[in-house]
């Protein structure tokens, strides 16, 4: 298999996204009536901005920097290309891409491979960071019911595109500092029933 090559947002700061690993987790059941982009609208809101766990996401979010649009897993790859000179030509613009159907997280990594490519082939490495985020998240160096895998676990399926100027510029902030670590900390404290449920309660 391929390694899944996760861009890591100012990798010279210090770890914030570590490599998953493919494993056969359960995908997240969501609710067929849920909405993709009012959850994950929610999410961003409630979990990551709420607890803190993202320093550059509340500004773009109070600001309305922040767009969510909604594809399927088939679409998710053109319907990254087509956002990524939008992204890079504004400050402060990020693009959360929340895909509607089934994607399991096998299948969620090699989307994810794809689009870390396409931003290279478009000229893009050093302009655009790719944030990833899925129901049945699975970092490769926990076990399977740590809490930490919550960091990354999402009411759907998650491409977000951020640029990389504003993730440096957080990332310098007393904010940013040693994102990682403190995060895993948050989601410890809460415990994974409670994170779950979290996550659950943003479905609408």
């Amino acid at each position: 298999m391929r390694s899944v090559r996760l861009v890591v947002a100012a990798s010279a700061h210090g770890l914030l996204y570590r490599s998953s690993r493919r494993v056969a987790s359960r995908v997240y059941s969501h609710s067929d009536a849920a909405c993709p982009v009012k959850s994950t609208r929610k999410w961003i809101r409630d979990v990551v901005v709420g607890l803190n766990l993202c320093p550059w996401a509340g500004a773009p979010l109070q600001h309305g920097d922040l767009r969510i649009v909604e594809s399927t897993t088939t679409d998710a790859l053109e319907c990254a290309r087509r956002e990524f000179d939008a992204v890079v030509a504004t400050e402060n613009a990020t693009v959360a891409i929340a895909i509607s159907d089934a994607c399991a997280f096998e299948d969620y990594l090699d989307l994810v491979d794809a689009v870390d490519d396409a931003i290279d082939s478009a000229g893009h490495r050093g302009a655009i960071q790719l944030a990833t985020f899925h129901p049945a998240y699975q970092f490769g160096d926990a076990p399977e019911d740590a809490a930490s895998h919550w960091t990354n676990r999402s009411p759907f399926p998650v491409l977000h595109l951020l640029r990389e100027a504003d993730v440096e510029r957080a990332l310098e902030s007393k904010d940013g500092h040693d994102v990682w670590r403190r995060n895993v900390a948050a989601v410890e404290a809460l415990g994974a029933e409670n994170m779950e449920r979290r996550v659950r309660d943003c479905l609408t």
